[in-house]
């Protein structure tokens, strides 16, 4: 049977991360039975409204404190996640389970789900503080289980039912509550003294639980090495990089596809697909050897992979016998079981079910068409349809730079103009070009699982056609950095178009929606761009950065209590959406970041903040930073990293 016995140092460092919980209360506690103090001087020694209003101050800042403590204690309500996978329908899974259980030295999980996640958590549903135990529930990532050997599963599972051996979960549960009473105390504390108190407070109590934590999972992995061996272990830990970022890879950059094509596709058997890609292995390398390299943030809750694998080895080895077969063979009706989860995930009406076959084909069509479409509403406005020939007359005769100019973000620099605009009238044209190919039936759209576009376009002969490669040297050509274009490129790629048979006079219908008009989806007010206080508003088209006055941020600074906070982003929110949004977008100060001048993204999380740094195709830099104040509506940053796909970078 398998303990974690921890080592001496992180025993010590419980005992004051214990201690530096049990401080939060008693700063709490000193905090409240000061203001109340204060509160009782004031009203013995001041009179008429400045002792009304410092008693009103004191008033508020004990309600803070104390609804915050108040908050933290309350047992959150979770809903389960995935499927339930019983006992009756999966023996082999749970038979596996129970002897790692036992081999490990804790009690069995009562119920066990699979999840979309790529990862594993054994939860519990516990009372009193979490020193008294309940339902515990293990959760099992389909993207693990599809992408790792019955050892490395074994492996993650024995990992997490160690952390229950060496009562790991109940400290965690602890620290959680002092986590959130503190967050909750900061977030609402517009008493710069107070909370600086209370901040600093934090850093220490985070910094000293995260070592603690840390150690834990260190524990925990010597558990997952003593039940099934050093090697899958090592090998497990070197290949979650990868199954993540395959995973968000399926999710971020191919999936989208199902909204343009209307179908709802198998996104794990895509997953698959994209994990079985040989083009990809640098990239899942590539991964794998950043995460090996990453140092262990100190207010992190996990160690480092390169510093968890490198203590790993250092462990003496089990003798258990290696199982390389794939962690599927545990999973009985593995496909219908799939199927099952899916309808969980996917709860959108997407459309009927399709292979990834078919999606590729309706997505290319309907996304070249739309890209096409855009450029005829925005070229020529009024017009009904017009011919390919004419397009490529336009931007022959050196009129392309006009015909998207309403498509080049006004901020750009004079200087990288001429780039942004080749760049857009490259990608419009690509359009033009490939959905006039699509609709002559000379070339169809297949899946490009090596990426980075998630399909691509082949001929009659099968070899692939890259549309913006044929295209970029014409549109260089017509539109250089300065001087007249030479209309020469523009005329090589005609022979070349009635040469694959796709017809000039082949006509574009205008975009039926104004591809200028963005809608809104998500919103976060207060935030910062470059250290100016603005509200963001995240179309469906690109960011808007809303500019707000120095009484408008100070409105809410000055609102130490919750309720009174809301009611003043309630009514600027109001405020916002009663304006059109491109009323708002031409409002003074204000910017608008078009989604395809956005060529990465990182967003950084913090302790108390979060930082989307944002490079645009031109080389300009935007920096996006959230506040205490921050008020969110309807998921921006995940509506933005949804957009963004494959150009979020992780942090």
């Amino acid at each position: 049977m398998a303990q974690s016995q921890a080592p001496r140092g992180a025993v010590l460092s419980g005992v004051i991360a214990a201690a530096l919980l049990l401080g939060v209360y008693v700063l709490v506690l000193v905090v409240a039975l000061g203001a109340v103090a204060m509160a009782t001087f004031a009203v013995l020694n001041f009179s008429g409204a400045l002792a009304v209003k410092l008693v009103g101050v004191l008033a508020v800042i004990v309600f803070i404190v104390l609804a915050g403590v108040v908050r933290s204690l309350r047992r959150p309500r979770v809903e389960p996640e995935g499927i339930e996978l019983t006992r009756a329908e999966q023996p082999r899974l749970w038979d596996t389970v129970e002897r790692l259980a036992s081999a490990v030295g804790t009690r069995q999980p009562d119920e066990i789900r699979l999840v979309s996640d790529a990862n594993a958590a054994v939860t519990e549903e516990s009372r009193w503080l979490g020193l008294r135990g309940g339902k515990r529930t293990m959760e099992i990532g389909a993207p693990l289980l599809l992408g790792l050997s019955a050892g490395q599963l074994a492996s993650v599972l024995g990992h997490e039912l160690g952390h229950y051996s060496g009562r790991h979960a109940a400290f965690g549960r602890m620290s959680w509550r002092g986590a959130e009473a503190l967050l909750g105390i900061i977030r609402r504390m517009d008493y710069a003294l107070v909370r600086a108190i209370f901040t600093g407070y934090a850093r220490l109590y985070f910094r000293v639980s995260a070592k603690v934590r840390q150690q834990h999972e260190h524990d925990a992995d010597t558990v997952a090495i003593a039940v099934t061996g050093r090697q899958p272990t090592i090998t497990m830990l070197r290949r979650l990089p990868a199954l993540a970022l395959a995973w968000h890879l399926t999710l971020q950059e191919y999936g989208p596809m199902a909204r343009s094509a209307g179908r709802t596709p198998d996104l794990f058997a895509g997953y698959w697909a994209l994990l079985s890609e040989r083009r990809r292995v640098p990239q899942f390398d590539e991964a794998v050897a950043a995460a090996l390299a990453e140092p262990t943030d100190r207010y992190a809750s996990h160690p480092a992979t390169g510093a968890r694998i490198a203590a790993a080895a250092a462990q003496p080895d089990a003798q258990v016998p290696a199982d390389n077969r794939p962690a599927t063979v545990l999973v009985a009706y593995l496909p219908h079981t799939l199927q099952r989860l899916q309808q969980e995930l996917v709860r959108a009406d997407l459309g009927p079910s399709a292979d990834w076959a078919e999606l590729a084909a309706l997505a290319a069509r309907r996304e070249t068409a739309n890209v096409a479409g855009e450029l005829v509403k925005v070229a020529s406005p009024g017009t009904h349809d017009v011919t390919l020939g004419a397009i490529l007359d336009g931007i022959a005769g050196g009129y392309g730079p006009t015909m998207v100019r309403s498509l080049v973000h006004p901020g750009i620099a004079p200087e990288d103009r001429p780039h942004a605009f080749r760049s857009v009238c490259t990608r419009m044209l690509a359009g033009c070009v490939a959905s006039a190919m699509i609709e002559a039936g000379v070339a169809r759209a297949v899946m490009n699982w090596a990426g980075p576009r998630p399909w691509m376009l082949i001929g009659l002969d099968g070899v692939p056609i890259d549309v913006p490669a044929r295209v970029a040297p014409a549109v260089a050509a017509a539109m250089p950095d300065s001087g007249a274009g030479n209309p020469q490129g523009v005329s090589v790629l005609r022979e070349w178009l009635t040469g694959m048979g796709v017809s000039l006079w082949h006509r574009i219908r205008a975009a039926e929606h104004d591809p200028l008009a963005p809608d809104l989806v998500a919103v976060a007010l207060n935030v910062d761009l470059d250290k100016k206080p603005v509200d963001l508003l995240v179309c469906d088209t690109g960011l808007l950065f809303v500019p707000q006055s120095k009484r408008e941020r100070r409105e809410v600074k000055h609102a130490a209590i919750a309720i009174t906070r809301r009611k003043i982003n309630g009514k600027r929110l109001t405020k916002l959406l009663e304006r059109p949004i491109d009323e708002l977008r031409a409002s003074e100060g204000a910017v608008f970041v078009g989604i395809h001048d956005i060529a990465t993204a990182r967003l950084t999380s913090k302790l108390l903040s979060s930082r989307f740094d944002i490079q645009l195709v031109n080389g300009a830099a935007l920096s996006v930073a959230t506040t205490s104040d921050v008020e969110e509506i309807d998921e921006p940053w995940e509506h933005l990293g949804a957009m963004l796909g494959a150009r979020l970078q992780p942090a």
